[in-house]
């Protein structure tokens, strides 16, 4: 049975996903690929705790939908108990089943047999790496033999000191990680802090900050999930100018103060009389020269009631394009980050602020402007200074 879609996920750093129209389908093979931090690892093992049989471990709260071809739909509870035949190869299982590449003195961890000559070939491994490790062990032991018969006392002793600091800063997970640290290494270490003793002298805040260091937790992945870029604003900033800068030709050249006194007046004669008396002059007022103000001020063309529209559509959305700080950095705090990196993430935080502040500033100018423009729609109006 093949997967069509993910249809829904809310798992790792997918928040709510749904599986567009715009997406295709799965085939047969499939490859993942995009930027770092784009949710690739998080769809493989998704894929992938179906394939083990078992959640994965750093998200156990995790769910998800996926469709497959027969209609039928798969979700988290389904991991254990799903005969879904599915193979993945992602970081996990190179991890896994390939670690020499991640550490020289790994090895390669059999995962797959091909041809029925072979099907036995797992226990003829097991059977000879167990030769393998008593020979080996032998081969250590006359080694070992070896280095008591020709070291001296005193050399022996020196060399068990050795092994054992090496030993203690190996198995110390705050020292170092992914890396078998042993006597040899701190030999060498020695002779190169011996030739430089200086250099490697911690005062006490150095100490302190080190320490700090050492003591940390492992942090989980922080996902940064916001989009926004220049491009944004440089999209809102082109479509407001193209409509601020729209001009009408009128018939007659009146002020846009004239010209609304002349709508506000044309309400209080409706009365398409030959001639009535004007309610502000008293004068006679005929029809002729109602025409007159109504076809000089009136737009044929449709344009007026157009950009009043495309203005107020705009003016609407102004909300939506201002940012904050607070729901920007949403789930990322202080404490999320290791001691080494706290610093520069208020540096950067004050830094987006900043930023936010003058963005949200420069929104406003452009928000006045349209307001303005809504006050008088015949007038261009151009953005200056805008950064």
């Amino acid at each position: 049975m093949k997967i069509l879609n993910f249809d829904e996920i809310n798992f790792g750093s997918y928040k709510n996903f749904k599986w567009g129209n715009n997406l295709e389908e799965f085939k047969t093979i499939n490859i993942f690929y995009g930027r770092n931090y784009s949710g690739k690892t998080t769809l493989s093992r998704i894929a992938r705790s179906f394939e083990l049989k078992k959640h994965n471990e750093d998200f156990l709260d995790g769910n998800f939908k996926i469709k497959l071809e027969d209609g039928n739909f798969l979700t988290q509870n389904d991991v254990i108990k799903s005969n879904l035949d599915i193979r993945v190869y992602n970081s996990d299982f190179v991890k896994e089943n390939l670690n020499y590449l991640y550490d020289k003195k790994g090895n390669i961890k059999g995962f797959k047999s091909i041809g029925e000559e072979q099907k036995n070939i797992k226990e003829i491994i097991e059977k000879r790496e167990k030769i393998l490790k008593t020979r080996n062990e032998k081969l250590q032991k006359l080694e070992n033999d070896k280095k008591e018969f020709l070291n001296d006392d005193r050399e022996t002793k020196l060399e068990e000191k050795f092994t054992e600091k090496a030993s203690l800063i190996a198995t110390n997970p705050n020292y170092l990680k992914g890396y078998r640290y042993n006597k040899t290494a701190l030999k060498k270490d020695l002779n190169i802090i011996k030739n430089n003793e200086d250099a490697y002298i911690l005062n006490n805040e150095e100490q302190n900050q080190f320490i700090k260091i050492l003591e940390d937790k492992e942090k989980h992945n922080t996902n940064f999930n916001n989009t926004f870029n220049k491009d944004n604003f440089q999209g809102i900033l082109k479509h407001s100018s193209e409509i601020l800068e729209k001009e009408i030709i009128i018939k007659e050249n009146l002020t846009s103060e004239l010209r609304q006194w002349l709508e506000e007046g044309l309400k209080f004669h409706k009365e398409h009389l030959s001639t009535q008396q004007c309610k502000f002059c008293n004068n006679p007022l005929t029809l002729e020269r109602i025409v007159w103000i109504e076809n000089n001020i009136k737009d044929d063309s449709g344009e007026k009631e157009k950009i009043e529209e495309e203005l107020k559509d705009l003016l609407d959305n102004f909300e939506n394009y201002k940012l904050e700080l607070k729901k920007i950095l949403q789930d990322i705090e202080y404490e999320n980050f290791y001691s080494n990196y706290k610093d520069s993430f208020i540096a950067l935080k004050e830094q987006l602020g900043a930023n936010i502040a003058n963005y949200n500033k420069e929104l406003l100018k452009i928000e006045e402007k349209i307001k303005e423009k809504q006050k008088d729609v015949f007038t261009p109006i151009k953005l200056e200074n805008t950064n």
